[in-house]
């Protein structure tokens, strides 16, 4: 089974942001070519060809949030099954800090928050 990682450390991604998936083969053969693909919510995304590992170049909006999963295969046909399956949230920015700011201190005197969705949500800091 591979593996499928992202190189966002954020929880939730920004519209516009460049995001990279990373599908792993466990064991790669031997200069042996596999068609990995990328799936986003059930449907192919991308595909590439590599011996041993790929990286996906994803400019992520609204849409692009959910369940990715990859696979990959060789000249053979045979498909491997699907890896691990990351989720991503796409967030929209707040281009105001001054609204940011008076929504938070309107709440909660230690907080922030970020919109999602366009619906406003505090993050407590303890």
């Amino acid at each position: 089974m591979p593996t499928l990682s992202l190189t966002s450390t954020h929880a939730v991604v920004s519209h516009g942001e460049n995001i990279q998936f990373r599908c792993t083969t466990p064991k790669p053969r031997c200069s042996a070519n596999a068609e990995f693909q990328l799936f986003g919510n059930g449907l192919s995304v991308s595909s590439q060809t590599h011996i041993s590992s790929v990286t996906f170049n994803h400019n992520v909006d609204v849409s692009h949030q959910g369940s990715y999963s990859c696979q990959y295969s060789y000249q053979n046909n045979i498909k491997s099954p699907y890896s691990n399956t990351v989720n991503i949230t796409v967030g929209e920015c707040v281009q105001s800090s001054l609204i940011a700011y008076i929504r938070a201190s309107q709440l909660s005197p230690v907080g922030s928050i970020y919109l999602q969705s366009s619906a406003p949500t505090l993050i407590k800091h303890t």
